[in-house]
């Protein structure tokens, strides 16, 4: 089953390390995930001005996993984090979380 996963526009997310949540989003993003073979389609709408924590996991992990630091590795925390917290909202066949 091929797959497809993609963000509606480049997310720009700033840093500071000094919050609790270091990392914000500075424009609106949906993420749309789903299969080429089946009618499942999963949207995600992650808002301008959410903030999350980079999926924060112990440092001994980073050298494996990759550091929440890892500007390959935040919009898939951000999409991952905002899809979980916000789960009951997922139903596939083209339904939106927001």
């Amino acid at each position: 089953m091929k797959r497809y996963n993609s963000f509606s526009a480049n997310p720009i997310i700033t840093v500071n390390p000094n919050k609790k949540k270091p990392f914000k989003l500075l424009n609106n993003i949906e993420y749309v995930s789903g299969d080429y073979n089946d009618l499942d389609i999963y949207t995600i709408f992650i808002p301008k001005g959410y903030s999350w924590d980079g999926a924060t996991f112990p440092q001994i992990f980073w050298s494996i996993i990759g550091s929440k630091y890892n500007p390959e590795f935040l919009p898939a925390s951000m999409v991952l984090i905002h899809g979980f917290r916000n789960s009951r909202f997922l139903i596939a066949t083209s339904t939106s979380i927001v």
